[in-house]
């Protein structure tokens, strides 16, 4: 008598559909690893950059409150030499080599296909697509920035600008940076500097003080 269960698997094995089958089963685990593997990596990479996110913001704040602490007990700014032309009893307490960056216009086509297939090789519609813009900051020079009893100065390679503490409107404090606004300027700029809680600190007691060097009340703490 013909054995039922080898002539079930040996007409299996012969319909063509069974290693198509066989295949896409294969395909799905061997995808279902490496996705896993791949999941597993985008997570661990968002970890290292949340923590290290975390780190940078601890140090630059325990410097920052270092630095409040010596003028504090100093009761003035520290006074610094600096090569650039300064006007007659102005003097400079912060400089660092930057990079001056500025917002562009960035244009993106966005576009999408409103057609309706009706037969194979036969579709009825359109393509549609429109522009969109928006701005990216860039990188425009580089140069020196330096903090003064009257001003704010960078002196780069290409370019150079100069803005008054009584023209700033506001600062934005980064982790990596430091972002003014002026009347002056109708687009804002952004200094890339090693510690931007120091920088925003001197700029805002200097803006108090009308540019004396003298130390106000203070009452902050970086965390």
């Amino acid at each position: 008598m013909k054995n039922t269960k080898s002539t079930f698997v040996s007409d299996l094995i012969k319909e063509p559909c069974f290693w198509g089958i066989l295949a896409s089963i294969f395909v799905f685990f061997a995808i279902s690893k490496y996705l896993s593997i791949l999941i597993a990596i985008i997570i661990l990479i968002r970890w290292n950059i949340k923590n290290s996110k975390i780190k940078r913001k601890e140090f630059i704040a325990t410097q920052a409150n270092s630095f409040v602490d010596k003028i504090k007990k100093d009761g003035k700014l520290p006074i610094i030499q600096t090569n650039a032309l300064l006007d007659a009893n102005e003097q400079a307490f912060l400089s660092e080599n930057t990079k001056l960056q500025e917002t562009r216009a960035v244009r993106q086509t966005v576009g999408g296909f409103g057609g309706v297939r009706l037969a194979k090789g036969v579709v009825v519609g359109r393509s549609s697509s429109r522009s969109e813009s928006h701005q990216e900051w860039r990188d425009i020079d580089n140069g020196q920035l330096i903090i003064t009893n009257k001003r704010i100065m960078y002196l780069g390679a290409k370019e150079n600008r100069s803005i008054l503490l009584d023209k700033i409107m506001t600062i934005e404090t980064y982790l990596n940076a430091i972002e003014i606004t002026s009347e002056t300027r109708t687009k804002s700029l952004q200094f890339p500097v090693t510690n931007p809680y120091i920088w925003s600190t001197v700029i805002q007691i200097l803006r108090s003080t009308k540019g004396e060097n003298r130390i106000p009340d203070l009452n902050i703490t970086f965390q």
